[in-house]
């Protein structure tokens, strides 16, 4: 996500969820996307299943067929207007079309996407206000700006709003680059790259570009598609006194 706070011309919902990432990835497998990838197209192919597309498509239904997955992330964004770059682990939970994002450290930060609702809880310092918490109605057009993991993880379709512009092999994972088709707004992200398992049908890495230069990437380890998930994790009350905002 973006760091369009920063510079106060950002859609303001979008300009949430950037400020709670803000507050609060390297393995073989775990390679950085970044510089890997060609910048030319892909050359077409005779075999539908060689579009990268595709195969992130047979990749995505093998997550949304899943009951519970659960895996471990770690998470680095990059600030071009502060110049710095900041990391944080935790852990993310899919299930059914509900996503559940918890930071442990170096901050708290939670992201919960349930019942058409977006939360996320941002632990500020005592002289910024402590937790703060935001509420925001899910609708397709907000799972873009609030939340692109979600939104690339539960919609199949969301897919057909990209091109690919380059890929090749890496350590035995795919490494896919895609831009937005002419024409699809997604809150300024102009480039994601992935890594992807296509014999596991794993999701090793996303990174998403945003047009100042921002960066955020996300790698992902220790995937379980037969976790045993509780359901109460995908259910959200703001703690006490916490100020909420809502949207």
């Amino acid at each position: 996500m973006g760091f369009k706070q920063y510079l106060g011309n950002f859609i303001l919902i979008f300009l949430i969820s950037f400020v709670s990432l803000w507050s609060c990835a390297n393995s073989p497998e775990k390679a950085k996307v970044e510089n890997v990838i060609p910048s030319q197209s892909v050359k077409s192919s005779s075999k539908k299943t060689d579009n990268p597309i595709d195969q992130i498509k047979t990749v995505i239904k093998k997550y949304k067929k899943s009951s519970s997955i659960k895996m471990l992330v770690e998470r680095e964004i990059y600030s071009s207007y502060l110049d710095e770059t900041k990391t944080s682990e935790g852990t993310l939970y899919f299930s059914k079309g509900r996503l559940r994002l918890e930071i442990e450290k170096p901050d708290k930060y939670l992201l919960l996407m349930a019942k058409n609702v977006i939360w996320i809880e941002n632990h500020l310092g005592q002289d910024m206000g402590g937790v703060q918490v935001s509420k925001i109605a899910a609708s397709k057009n907000l799972k873009q700006k609030n939340a692109l993991l979600a939104f690339l993880f539960d919609d199949i379709k969301a897919w057909d709003k990209f091109k690919v512009i380059g890929s090749k092999q890496v350590n035995k994972l795919t490494a896919i680059r895609l831009k937005p088709l002419e024409g699809q707004d997604l809150s300024g992200v102009i480039e994601i790259e992935m890594l992807v398992d296509t014999k596991n049908q794993e999701i090793k890495k996303i990174v998403y570009s945003d047009d100042l230069d921002n960066k955020t990437i996300y790698a992902f380890s220790k995937i379980n598609f037969k976790a045993r998930v509780k359901e109460k994790l995908f259910t959200y009350t703001p703690p006490k006194g916490a100020e909420v905002t809502k949207f």
